[in-house]
């Protein structure tokens, strides 16, 4: 049969049989194949930002460290006290070192979002005193460990006192509140 034909024919059937093959090709999973290169290249550039972002967190793990580790260190609570008022009476100490009167203060204890051992204590305090001295308060508590939350500092032009309100924070580990209540019946 291809004998009889010419070659403009051979050619026309040639090119019509590469055609329906193309067409079917194309129906049956060509098109998926070029479609989902694509989707790769995607894939790909999102699996390489996942992980530049943990490289960068791996990055941190000498200050994420240390910083557990000033948790683990902070002081412990020999005197059965309730954490949060050996906090508040840690803070109290540490500013009347730096020569503040505490003119109020108050402690309380906020949960962590999805960390079961340990808890935030806040403890948040106004006081009075000059820009230098403050600025040294500050320091004493960045360096055993607190953690400044919050910090409003009030003043006026012809004054050299500043009114401070901070809210300082230490990471602390959970205990049992049943202790607390049985020493207390026990001092006495």
């Amino acid at each position: 049969m291809l004998e009889n034909m010419k070659t403009s024919e051979k050619v026309l059937m040639g090119i019509t049989i590469v055609a329906v093959l193309g067409y079917v090709g194309w129906k049956f999973g060509l098109e998926e194949m070029l479609s989902n290169s694509g989707t790769s290249d995607s894939q790909l550039v999102a699996a390489k930002e996942e992980f530049e972002e943990n490289r960068e967190v791996l990055g941190m793990r000498p200050l994420i460290e240390r910083k557990f580790v000033e948790v683990e260190q902070a002081p412990s609570n020999d005197r059965n006290i309730r954490p949060e008022l050996a906090f508040q009476e840690e803070v109290t100490d540490i500013s009347r070192r730096h020569g503040f009167t505490v003119r109020s203060i108050k402690a309380d204890k906020e949960e962590i979002e999805g960390v079961d051992d340990y808890e935030l204590i806040n403890v948040e305090m106004r006081t009075e005193g000059k820009f230098d001295q403050t600025a040294r308060l500050l320091k004493a508590f960045n360096e055993v460990g607190m953690m400044i939350r919050e910090l409003e500092l009030d003043t006026a032009i012809d004054r050299d006192l500043v009114e401070t309100q901070i809210i300082v924070s230490r990471i602390t580990e959970i205990q049992e509140r049943s202790s607390f209540r049985r020493d207390r019946r026990n001092r006495f």
